[in-house]
């Protein structure tokens, strides 16, 4: 009788102990992902990249930040309103993760502005998968909704360097962020990487 309630009690204390783990396991789900987009949060994505990076270090491969956003954004929500905005942003995360999918990691870091981490891979292969994803969004053909106005579009900036102990991911979106700058300096609708910054400004110099 003895071993009866012994057994009892251990079953509803494990019962609730796994139900409790699953409980805190939706509750990091839910605090690393956007509610909007359903990609990875700033939080998600800093836990996933910096486990990614050491493994990165160990294997002596290459990492790169994509940093791109949604061009003229601003507008598209003034003329079409909130709702039909998220709906955007909702459309080109969707392609962008359909995109990068096997490749990386696909965040929203910012109203409509996206990261995409991925480990390996040559600076031309990165420079590839980009251009995939900034054609992506524009074949979706999302009208701005006026004549001539054209259809939405992304800008992208990209850094990619070999993974080593002092390569983070906040220098790494620094550096994209630059190249996303430089992008938009260049009429939106392309992808600009720090490498071909520098190419740029030694031509120049």
């Amino acid at each position: 009788l003895f071993a009866f309630f012994m057994s009892r009690d251990f079953y509803a204390t494990k019962k609730n102990y796994l139900m409790e783990e699953k409980k805190l396991r939706k509750e990091i789900q839910e605090s690393e992902h956007d509610p909007l987009t359903g990609l990875v949060n700033r939080r998600g994505l800093e836990r996933r990249v910096n486990d990614s990076l050491q493994k990165s270090i160990n294997r002596q491969e290459t990492v790169a930040a994509f940093v791109m956003d949604i061009d003229l954004f601003k507008s598209y929500n003034d003329r079409f309103g909130h709702v039909q905005g998220d709906a955007c942003i909702k459309r080109v995360a969707r392609s962008i993760a359909q995109t990068v999918k096997g490749y990386g990691i696909a965040a929203r870091i910012g109203g409509e502005e996206f990261l995409v981490f991925v480990r390996g891979g040559s600076v031309q292969e990165m420079y590839d998968l980009a251009e995939r994803i900034r054609a992506d969004v524009e074949a979706m053909g999302i009208s701005r909704g006026t004549p001539g106005a054209g259809v939405v579009t992304i800008s992208i900036g990209l850094d990619v360097r070999y993974a080593t102990p002092d390569v983070t991911l906040q220098g790494l979106y620094g550096r994209a962020d630059k190249g996303l700058y430089q992008a938009k300096q260049d009429g939106r609708n392309c992808v600009r990487s720090t490498q071909m910054i520098r190419e740029r400004r030694s031509r120049i110099g």
